[in-house]
């Protein structure tokens, strides 16, 4: 169970991991509950993968009903692996327990902090969802430490049915992106002597945009040089876009948009920024890193996300925007490594796709193994 198959984080996990459904010993299927089309859509659809689609907004009790229907009319299956929020996934599960489905997986992509903007409502939600969930799904994923303890507490590593499951990616598109770099450089009309500070994600307030523009205006005033590249869209994008030209800083910043080559983006900056107020593993950095691009990361982005030494820095978010601009201007004046060397690192890494494929299907095999005792 999914939302859309945008291009994102997580997404591109899931899509990763569907390339090589012939590999698993389940085969899968995909439910979406919005109706947008998601760029990852077609190729799935390719790949001969069922999906199914039943929008959840216009509609969330009736939801539950036509999900219980889906699940009789359309099974048995013998695993729901949802990928939801939790207080969205809890009921969801407890559904496919209602129908019998024998494994239920709840998989946490996110551990939210206090700097979110969630409402009283959602934070409840979230907070009831913990228990029942101990009811309705037989096995808790998270992606780090941090994502599953927000769903099965600190005791998780006591908890045989608690794990992290790391991601893993296949990186080959890595290779021969310093040369696909270029031609976005030529597009955004970047002169070649320009330090490039990069930034990818969904506008949105998780990743504390307004906190990077003004780091990044810091960051001008000590490096001449600096530009600001940010990839992604999102209900914030215009503000932060009036932001930008509050700062003074519009000139120097780069709206880049949606890409399906994050690879070349990464390849092209000399430096990539991460201030989100949370992530549940920060994926973009591992990227950055396989690229062969430094980074400077908010703290509160799990140490999983650290492959190659002396990579990525750690900073607190409490440190202000003028310690984070002249942090960045000093790590664009330091040389770029070696990129194919870094790229080999994270390749061969926890976070390679082998293991990731291994590891999942090993957690499939297992659980239904279990409920057959």
């Amino acid at each position: 169970m999914f939302g859309a198959l945008v291009l994102g984080g997580i997404e591109t996990w899931l899509v990763h991991m569907l390339r090589h459904d012939k590999e698993f010993s389940v085969r899968h299927e995909l439910l979406l509950m919005k109706p947008d089309v998601g760029s990852y859509e077609p190729e799935i659809r390719g790949l001969g993968i069922p999906i199914h689609r039943i929008p959840f907004a216009t509609a969330k009790f009736r939801w539950f009903s036509r999900f219980r229907d889906l699940l009789q009319q359309e099974g048995p299956f013998d695993v729901v692996h949802c990928h939801v929020a939790t207080h969205v996934g809890a009921p969801m599960l407890e559904v496919a327990r209602q129908a019998e489905v024998p494994v239920r997986i709840m998989h946490c992509h996110a551990a939210p902090s206090k700097g979110d903007d969630f409402s009283v409502r959602d934070a409840v939600a979230r907070r009831l969802a913990i228990p029942w969930l101990r009811r309705s799904a037989t096995r808790r994923i998270g992606i780090s430490e941090l994502a599953i303890e927000e769903i099965s507490g600190r005791s998780w590593p006591h908890d045989p049915g608690s794990s992290v499951l790391i991601y893993g990616f296949d990186f080959s598109a890595f290779s021969g992106a310093p040369e696909r770099a270029k031609a976005i450089r030529k597009t955004l009309s970047i002169p070649r002597d320009s330090l490039i500070v990069g930034h990818v994600g969904r506008f949105a307030s998780q990743k504390n945009h307004g906190f990077l523009l003004k780091a990044f205006a810091v960051c001008a005033r000590n490096e001449p040089r600096a530009r600001l590249v940010l990839v992604g869209e999102g209900p914030l994008q215009s503000s932060m876009e009036e932001l930008a030209r509050t700062l003074g800083i519009d000139e120097r910043v780069h709206f880049a948009g949606t890409t399906h080559d994050v690879p070349a983006y990464m390849a092209m900056f000399d430096l990539f920024v991460l201030p989100s107020f949370h992530e549940g593993l920060g994926i973009v950095c591992v990227e950055a890193q396989a690229a062969g691009t430094p980074a400077i990361v908010s703290d509160t982005t799990p140490a999983e996300a650290s492959v190659v030494p002396c990579a990525v820095e750690f900073l607190p978010l409490a440190e202000g925007a003028d310690a984070w601009g002249k942090a960045m201007a000093a790590r664009l004046r330091q040389p770029k490594p070696k990129q194919r060397d870094w790229q080999e690192t994270v390749e061969k890494s926890q976070f390679g796709i082998r293991r990731c494929i291994n590891d999942l299907d090993a957690i499939y095999r297992s659980e239904l193994n279990r409920s057959k005792k």
